[in-house]
């Protein structure tokens, strides 16, 4: 079974920009199942809460998560595989003091890696889909190799799904080059995202 583990910040920038079903739709469409981990799921709710320019993300999410491949991981310390894998993705900090936290500084990328762990050792392939650096970095530890919200965008237009300037026109409400939207400060600017490249669209 190939499926894909969503993180935090390209939910965020997806629900943001009202494109969750275009999120869906690409993924969806390599990805027998879509898997967000409850402590990302925790943060979007949050974030939402806490933030304007995300204050639809929550509801959005709830939507999103209602569709057919969509499913939310839950994270247990009796999930003996799961802890085995948190222990090995953070070594420092134990698996309880983690999973009783609602809000820690990488918690996301932690649950969203152990839990492609998990499901690699049971013989799926696990896709995941993470923009933090530092996540990617780890991810990459660990034998993965993230996509990001550039790519999603680029799958988008090869797929037919955005034309050159729908993909722009949405990227912009990320990521604006005159610097008047900061929905997400770690992605590059529409010239420096490789999505500038008209061949990447469908004719």
């Amino acid at each position: 079974m190939t499926s894909v583990i969503l993180d935090t910040g390209p939910c965020l920038n997806f629900l943001a920009i009202d494109q969750g079903k275009l999120l869906y739709r690409v993924l969806g469409s390599t990805n027998e199942r879509i898997l967000v981990p409850q402590e990302v799921a925790n943060e979007i709710v949050d974030k939402a809460r806490e933030s304007a320019k995300f204050s639809s993300a929550a509801r959005r999410f709830e939507g999103l998560s209602r569709e057919p491949k969509f499913e939310i991981l839950a994270s247990n310390l009796d999930d003996v595989e799961l802890i085995r894998a948190m222990q090995q993705v953070s070594p420092r900090k134990p698996p309880s003091e983690l999973l009783a936290r609602r809000r820690m500084k990488d918690l996301g990328e932690i649950l969203v890696i152990s839990h492609a762990i998990k499901l690699r050792g049971e013989g799926n392939t696990v896709n995941l889909v993470m923009d933090d650096r530092e996540g990617r970095k780890l991810a990459m530890k660990h034998g993965f190799r993230p996509i990001r919200t550039t790519r999603i965008f680029a799958t988008a237009g090869s797929m037919g799904l955005l034309t050159y300037s729908e993909a722009k026109s949405l990227y912009e409400k990320l990521r604006a080059s005159d610097g008047s939207t900061v929905m997400d400060t770690g992605l590059p600017h529409w010239t420096d995202s490789q999505l500038d490249d008209r061949s990447l669209y469908r004719k």
